[in-house]
C-alpha cells in the first residue's frame, strides 16, 4: 500500500482506534489503497507490519535469560545499546560472582572487549580474574598482546609482575636455593641502593619483581620490558609508580663479581640512565597545594614524584663517592628545575582530562567536546617542545599522546584525520623538520646543544672521561647482560611512524572502528595518491569507497580523480554508470554539479 503523511494529525477514541485496527487488515486483504495513511500517524505503526491477519503488531517480547535480576536488566540494556558500558561492567560483575546463569566470564569480557578494544580497565580486570584462577599463562599472553596498544601505566606494571612471577617460578624449578636468597636480599640494601619509601605518593610492592633478581636470564628478561614500558608510557604525567620500580628492582642486584651477580660498573651505568631519564619526565601527582617555592616554602604536592626521585638520585651519586658524582649532580640539576617548572603547567592540562574513558561513538555531546577541547590543548602544548627534546623524540612523543586519545575516542574521526595528517606533515618535504621516528637528523643547532650537555671530568683514578645528557627516549646501555634490542622494540611498540606503511596502517586501523566513514577512506586514497606517481593504489580506494559507500563526496572526489589521471571520456564513462542510481533517486544532485563542474571548469 502506499500513503501520505496526513497534514493533520487527529486523536482518535480508544473506540474508533479498536474498530480502525479491525477493518485494516480486510482493506490489505481486498488490496485497498487508503488516501492517506492515517493508521501511521495516529497509530505510530507502520502498513508493513500487517503481513499476517493479526489485527495490531505485537510488542517485542524479550528473550527469556537464565541469572540474577540485575544481570537480566544489564543483558537487555546491552541489548538495545551495545556501547552501554556501565551495563557491561555490572554484568562482568555478576558473572564473576556467578550470578550470570550459563554465561563464562572468559566470553563475558571478550565481548565486552569486542566494543572495547582499547579499554585497559577491561584487560586489567580479564588479567586478575585469570591470576585468581591461577592461570598466569593465559594473564601474561593477554597483556603481551595487548598492553603495547593500551598505553597504560597501571597495566604495564601489572604486566611486569605477571612476567617476574613466571620467571621466578621457572627459575624455582631449576634451583631452589635461589628462591631463598631472592626473599632475603629483597630487604638488604647495597651501596648505592635507595628505597622506594623516599616517593610516598604511590605504595609499590618490590616483591614480586625481586624474585628474578640472581637469573642472568630473567634479569635480561625483565630489563628488557622494564625498556619497553618506558618507552610506552614513561612519559606519561602518573609514570612515577613505573620508574620508582624499576629503580628499585635493579637496587636490589647483586653486583659484587659472583655467580648469579654482575659487575659493579654496569649496574651504576644503567641506574644512572635511569635516574637521568626519570629527571626528564614531568610527573605530576596529588593536588596543586602550592607553588613548590625552594626557599624553605611549601612543597609542591604536583611535582612530589619528580622530587622523590631527584632526592633519591643524590642520595645514589653521594653514595658512589667518587670524584664525578658531584659534577653529574650539579650537571643534572639543571634539568630537574626546568622539568619543575613544566610540572605546575602540565598539571592543569592534565587534571581534567579522563584518561580512562570508554571510547562510545561520537555523540558530539558537551562533555566529549570538552575532553576533545582539553586533550587538543595538551597536544598544542607538546607541540611546542617544553621539554627541548630533540626532534626525533618530540615527534614519538607527540605521536605516543595521538595514541592515548585514541585509546579514549577511537570512534571519533577527526582524531583520526588529525593524527594521520599530523604524522603525513612530519614526514613531508618539510622533511628535515620533521624526521621519522627513530631516524634523526641532526642539524647544526642540534650539534651545538649536544656540546651544551657534554662535560668533561676525571674519575678517581685521574683518567679523563666524557659524560653526555640522557634523552627521554634514550635505550638501556649496551652491555653484556642487559644486550637487549630496545630500539627495535620501541620501534615495535609505536607501531604508528612516518614511514609510509606507518601512516597507511593509521587509516586502515581507523576504518576497522569507523567501517561507515567515507571520509577516512578518501583521506588513505589522497595519501596514496600523494606519494606514488602510480596511481592504481588510489584509483581502487576511490572506487571501493563509492561502491561501498555511495554519496555526492564519494562520486565528486572519484570523478576528479578519474579525469585528472585518466581523461575526461573515462570520466564521462563514470558518469554513465550511475543512470540507475540517479533514476531511483540514490543519489541527489550533488551528482549533477559534480558532472557540470567537469565539463565546464575541465577539473
Amino acid at each position: 500500500m502506499v500513503g501520505c503523511q496526513l497534514s493533520v494529525k487527529r486523536n482518535f477514541s480508544p473506540k474508533v482506534l479498536n474498530e480502525m485496527s479491525q477493518f485494516f487488515p480486510i482493506l490489505k486483504k481486498a488490496r485497498v489503497s487508503l488516501p492517506v495513511n492515517f493508521l501511521q500517524n495516529s497509530l505510530h505503526i507502520k502498513m508493513g507490519d500487517y503481513d499476517s491477519d493479526d489485527n495490531l503488531p505485537k510488542p517485542a517480547v524479550k528473550a527469556k535469560l537464565i541469572g540474577s535480576e540485575e544481570y537480566v536488566e544489564c543483558a537487555h540494556a546491552i541489548i538495545s545499546d551495545p556501547f552501554d558500558y556501565e551495563s557491561w561492567l555490572s554484568m562482568c560483575v555478576e558473572v564473576e560472582a556467578g550470578r550470570g546463569g550459563s554465561a563464562e566470564v572468559r566470553d563475558t569480557y571478550n565481548k565486552f572487549l569486542n566494543n572495547f578494544p582499547l579499554s585497559s580497565n577491561i584487560y586489567s580486570s580479564l588479567a586478575s580474574w585469570y591470576e585468581k584462577n591461577g592461570d598466569l599463562n593465559e594473564a601474561h599472553i593477554l597483556l603481551e598482546k595487548n598492553v603495547k596498544l593500551v598505553r597504560n601505566v597501571k597495566l604495564w606494571i601489572q604486566y611486569l609482575n605477571i612476567l617476574s612471577t613466571i620467571l621466578s617460578n621457572s627459575s624455582n624449578n631449576n634451583s631452589n636455593s635461589n628462591g631463598s636468597s631472592s626473599s632475603s636480599s629483597s630487604s638488604t640494601k647495597t651501596k648505592g641502593t635507595t628505597s622506594s619509601g623516599s616517593g610516598n605518593v604511590n605504595n609499590i610492592s618490590i616483591i614480586s619483581v625481586s624474585k628474578t633478581i640472581h637469573d642472568p636470564i630473567g634479569r635480561k628478561t625483565m630489563t628488557k620490558a622494564f625498556e619497553n614500558a618506558l618507552n610506552n608510557v614513561g612519559y606519561c604525567h602518573d609514570s612515577y609508580p613505573l620508574w620508582r620500580l624499576y629503580l628499585d628492582y635493579v637496587n636490589l642486584w647483586i653486583a659484587d663479581g659472583s655467580i648469579g651477580g654482575m659487575d659493579p660498573d654496569v649496574k651504576m651505568n644503567l641506574l644512572r640512565s635511569i635516574y637521568q631519564r626519570a629527571l626528564l619526565v614531568p610527573m605530576t601527582t596529588g593536588t596543586s597545594t602550592g607553588t613548590g617555592n625552594d626557599n624553605g616554602g611549601t612543597t609542591d604536592v604536583v611535582s612530589s614524584a619528580l622530587d622523590a626521585i631527584w632526592s633519591s638520585y643524590q642520595s645514589y651519586e653521594l653514595s658512589l663517592g667518587e670524584n664525578t658524582s658531584k659534577e653529574i649532580l650539579y650537571f643534572n640539576e639543571t634539568k630537574y628545575k626546568s622539568t619543575k617548572l613544566l610540572c605546575a603547567i602540565k598539571y592543569k592540562l592534565h587534571k581534567k582530562i579522563d584518561f580512562n574513558r570508554y571510547a562510545i561513538p561520537s555523540s558530539k555531546t558537551s562533555k566529549e567536546m570538552e575532553q576533545l577541547e582539553l586533550w587538543n590543548k595538551l597536544i598544542r602544548y607538546e607541540s611546542t617542545n617544553p621539554n627541548n627534546l630533540k626532534k626525533s623524540d618530540l615527534l614519538l612523543l607527540v605521536s605516543s599522546l595521538y595514541q592515548q586519545i585514541l585509546c579514549c575516542f577511537h570512534r571519533n574521526m577527526e582524531v583520526w584525520l588529525t593524527y594521520g595528517k599530523y604524522m603525513q606533515l612530519a614526514s613531508s618535504g618539510a622533511g628535515a623538520e620533521a624526521n621519522s621516528v627513530g631516524n634523526s637528523i641532526i642539524t647544526e643547532q642540534e650539534k651545538e646543544k649536544e656540546k651544551e650537555n657534554t662535560i668533561v671530568t676525571r674519575d678517581n683514578d685521574g683518567n679523563e672521561i666524557t659524560i653526555k645528557s640522557v634523552d627521554l627516549f634514550s635505550s638501556t646501555p649496551s652491555t653484556s647482560d642487559t644486550d637487549s634490542n630496545t630500539e627495535t622494540d620501541r620501534d615495535s611498540s609505536n607501531s604508528y611512524n612516518t614511514t609510509t606503511n606507518g601512516i597507511r596502517k593509521i587509516y586502515k586501523d581507523a576504518m576497522k572502528y569507523l567501517p561507515n566513514s567515507s571520509l577516512l577512506r578518501i583521506a588513505l586514497a589522497e595519501y596514496e595518491e600523494n606519494i606514488s606517481e602510480n596511481p592504481i593504489i588510489a584509483t581502487s580506494i576511490y572506487k571501493e569507497t563509492f561502491d561501498l559507500l555511495p554519496s555526492g563526496l564519494s562520486f565528486h572526489v572519484y570523478l576528479k580523480h578519474l579525469r585528472r589521471y585518466y581523461g575526461i571520456i573515462t570520466a564521462r564513462k563514470f558518469f554513465s554508470t550511475t543512470y540507475n542510481m540517479r533514476n531511483d533517486f540514490k543519489m541527489g544532485y550533488e551528482i549533477y554539479l559534480s558532472n557540470i563542474q567537469m565539463e565546464l571548469l575541465a577539473v
